[in-house]
């Protein structure tokens, strides 16, 4: 889980701050309470372009224990992503609690 208004997401992967460069810059988050396709379809109208499924990974969402639920949200953030792109994303997360 991560912290504050957003205790509500699960990102799953590294997390850990200090093992950053170890990760690629695509996340994969889930929300409490809501299913990954409804989580990408709220953040769609507010602008914010995200994926929702099992992405051809099918046995690791199912050891992950998401493939019933519908997988997973991926947002993937690169060097052409902006700053308010990143805080739409946060925001939004942040209004489906």
């Amino acid at each position: 889980m991560l912290p504050g208004p957003l205790d509500h997401v699960t990102l799953h992967g590294i997390a850990n701050p200090a093992r950053v460069d170890e990760r690629t810059p695509t996340f994969s988050v889930t929300v409490a309470g809501r299913s990954p396709r409804e989580v990408a379809q709220t953040l769609a109208r507010d602008g914010v372009h995200v994926w929702d499924g099992d992405f051809y990974a099918y046995a690791l969402m199912r050891t992950l224990g998401l493939a019933e639920d519908g997988g997973a949200v991926r947002a993937g953030l690169l060097h052409y992503t902006t700053e308010d792109e990143v805080e739409r994303l946060l925001d939004g997360l942040a209004r489906l609690a």
